[in-house]
């Protein structure tokens, strides 16, 4: 059985570090899963509660492999499928099974779109230049359709209107 300071471990790896503009921020695997979670909580209508367990522990992998970073993996579609079965069995490991793995198409989308917001909101919030790059600019138009799909755009509307405010002041 693993021990419940396993798991308070793999919350501790560190976000963003191979990321230049964002390594000064101190953001765990923890902090980011909770994040995701409580945006569910906040913009879907009824989540299960597989979707918020899947929220709370979908990168608990990492405790394995480190972050790696998101360019990587998308320039990488090997990396990404050999990093995604590594991380799988470690959340099983500490788990007892994937926590992602079960999820409906539909729980699936929600656990992606929370997790890009937040990352999305976390560059935002500490490199705003980075968050005008073009890069984001097509993770925030994946974001809107995403939200589209779900029927929240006018919650992601008023969350953008709202960081906007933060981040011209």
């Amino acid at each position: 059985m693993t021990s419940i300071l396993e798991i308070y471990q793999s919350g501790e790896v560190r976000r963003w570090h191979a990321n230049p503009a964002m390594a000064h921020v101190h953001d765990t695997v923890a902090a980011h899963s909770s994040r995701v979670a409580k945006i569910i909580l906040r913009f879907h209508p009824a989540p299960s509660m597989a979707l918020i367990v899947a929220a709370l522990t979908h990168d608990d992998g990492e405790s394995l492999t480190g972050d790696v970073p998101y360019p990587a993996k998308r320039d990488n579609q090997d990396l990404a499928a050999l990093l995604g079965r590594i991380e799988g069995r470690e959340i099983a490991r500490l788990w007892g099974s994937d926590t992602r793995a079960h999820l409906a198409p539909d729980s699936l989308r929600w656990l992606t779109f929370a997790d890009k917001l937040d990352a999305y909101i976390t560059v935002s919030l500490h490199a705003p230049h980075e968050a005008e790059k073009p890069e984001w600019a097509k993770s925030m138009r994946g974001l809107w359709a995403m939200a589209e799909e779900l029927r929240i755009s006018e919650h992601l509307d008023d969350l953008m209107k709202q960081l906007n405010t933060l981040t011209s002041g």
